[in-house]
């Protein structure tokens, strides 16, 4: 029997847009701001893959614009590698415990890609100020 209010404690966005990719490249997200919150999950989704394969990168920074690194994986809940789709309608999720508030997510495309992809992220765990 469920009794959690889940809806009311996540915040779910667009990580990085559905899309058809046609090369072996790497096409950036969205920033995310993860002020006010304490946890992220970042949901890849593919759906058809005529070839290719495709994996996530997972940036962080203190500044939304710029200084963009590749967050360690000892703050990962998973692998990137494990998140490397080369099936149709295929569906990948990573934890990411980032150390700074702005987190991207982008993908890498390689094998002579040619699919749709995109990337649904969801902040969990936010900071509730109790009302007086």
């Amino acid at each position: 029997m469920l009794g959690f209010d889940l809806k009311s404690n996540i915040k779910p966005l667009n990580g990085l847009n559905t899309q058809v990719i046609s090369s072996d490249t790497t096409t950036a997200g969205e920033v995310i701001d993860t002020a006010a919150y304490h946890s992220l999950v970042a949901v890849l989704k593919t759906g058809v893959v005529t070839s290719g394969d495709v994996q996530l990168i997972i940036e962080e920074s203190d500044v939304a614009g710029s200084g963009f690194v590749a967050v360690a994986s000892d703050y990962l809940d998973g692998t990137l590698l494990s998140t490397n789709i080369s099936a149709s309608n295929g569906i990948s999720i990573i934890g990411i415990n980032a150390t700074k508030r702005y987190v991207k997510i982008s993908v890498l495309t390689a094998n002579s890609a040619n699919l749709t992809v995109g990337c649904s992220v969801l902040l969990g765990t936010p900071n509730i100020i109790p009302t007086v």
